[in-house]
């Protein structure tokens, strides 16, 4: 029970962190943030699109042997899309999201905190600097705060890609039953 409680409270700590981090980086940039969740979201949908396309050469490979169009023709046009689509999702995930808007995201996250930590720091009455602690604390904060909080972010951003897939794939699956997601999901939780 301990555990638990223990699990629910880190739970709980985790998302109010991740909403502090968030009113952070929206008020800081909304298009940047959203352009940044937005191709993460894209980026959990483009594996799932290269799937559908294999599914698509499969289905055609077997409906095929009855009619006239010739195979090469299919197998062409549909590894032509799954090439397309894998091209997308690379430029999107990589050349996009992981490269570009990350940068951007860090560099405008680390100007506000910095700009947050020092305005705090300043108004620290002088006794506090003459403490120890106190002077490792600002000296841990000043130390940490420019990559661990951006990190985070990142991290977060990560974890919401995963979702999307998850949240797609449970969709998909559903045309065959509810037993398939309920497979799924129990697979995933360990």
């Amino acid at each position: 029970m301990q555990k638990t409680n223990l699990l629910v409270k880190s739970v709980i700590k985790i998302y109010r962190n991740f909403v502090k981090v968030f009113k952070i980086a929206w008020r800081e940039s909304r298009l940047l943030i959203g352009g940044y969740f937005v191709s993460a979201a894209f980026g959990a949908l483009f594996p799932i699109l290269v799937s559908f396309s294999y599914k698509l050469l499969v289905d055609q490979l077997i409906k095929s042997q009855n009619i006239e169009v010739s195979i090469p023709f299919v197998l062409i046009a549909i590894l032509g899309m799954q090439y397309l689509i894998n091209v997308v999702s690379d430029f999107v995930l990589y050349g996009l999201k992981n490269t570009y808007l990350d940068y951007l995201v860090r560099y405008k996250m680390q100007n506000a905190l910095t700009v947050e930590f020092f305005g705090k720091v300043s108004k620290l009455d002088m006794d506090h600097y003459e403490n120890p602690k106190v002077q490792d604390l600002v000296t841990k904060a000043r130390d940490t705060f420019t990559w661990r909080i951006p990190d985070y972010l990142r991290q977060s951003s990560y974890i919401f890609t995963n979702i999307v897939s998850y949240l797609m794939v449970i969709i998909l699956l559903l045309p065959y039953g509810l037993l398939l997601p309920l497979i799924l999901t129990i697979v995933t939780l360990p």
